[in-house]
């Protein structure tokens, strides 16, 4: 979603703040600068990955837990041998992948008293878990104005998986409106903008981003 920082500003997406919900490794960090944001808040739950960040990028504004619906309860966590996949989300074959149990923290208990400058975006990396971690944010989604998600085009790592249209049903009922739709790390998933605007700005970002779709392929 982050390939042209500066030209998605000015196609009006201009968070001063971003909330990274998954954050592996931070890798974006440079590219929501370039978006503009002030404050980038990465927050994390595999512990591994929270090490590797203190140990690697220590100056990021970092927050440890499990975000899911309700806060302060504890649910098994399964330590995928690849990172980024590890999830909340019951894997396939999870009698040989190793769990363990995080306290989960809400969206709306954590954020809802900070003053955060506006607008804001949230990002959702949860792999599966992300109708979870929205219940866990209604109040503060309505203060949200960009919602970028993960989704899973096909699944064949976990025992259930939400396809896009369950997903981006609750968020279209928020006052949401589906824009921009980018490949992922690979063909298997997507990032999905969600915003709050008119269909005149919602048009004018999609038109943009044709443009620089354009010429991608004309400098390949």
């Amino acid at each position: 979603m982050i390939r042209h920082p500066s030209l998605l500003r000015a196609l009006g997406i201009r968070p001063k703040s971003v909330i990274h919900i998954g954050a592996h490794h931070a890798q974006d960090h440079g590219g929501y600068l370039k978006l503009g944001a002030e404050r980038v808040i990465w927050c994390e739950a595999d512990p591994r990955n929270i090490q590797w960040i203190k140990d690697n990028r220590g100056d990021l504004d970092l927050i440890e837990g499990l975000f899911w619906s309700e806060d302060s309860t504890s649910i098994e966590f399964f330590q995928h041998e690849e990172a980024q996949q590890s999830s909340a989300n019951k894997p396939q074959n999870h009698i040989n992948i190793p769990k363990i149990n995080l306290i989960t923290k809400s969206i709306d208990k954590t954020f809802l008293a900070m003053e955060l400058p506006r607008p804001v975006m949230l990002v959702l990396d949860v792999q599966g878990s992300e109708l979870e971690v929205i219940n866990g944010g209604k109040e503060f989604l309505k203060q949200t104005e960009f919602l970028v998600v993960e989704l899973t085009r096909s699944n064949d790592r976990y025992i259930e998986m939400p396809n896009p249209l369950e997903i981006s049903g609750p968020i279209e009922a928020m006052g949401f409106k589906p824009s921009l739709v980018k490949e992922s790390f690979d063909s298997s998933y997507e990032d999905k903008l969600f915003i709050k605007c008119g269909n005149i700005k919602k048009n004018m970002i999609f038109a943009g981003d044709k443009g620089l779709s354009f010429l991608d392929r004309k400098s390949t």
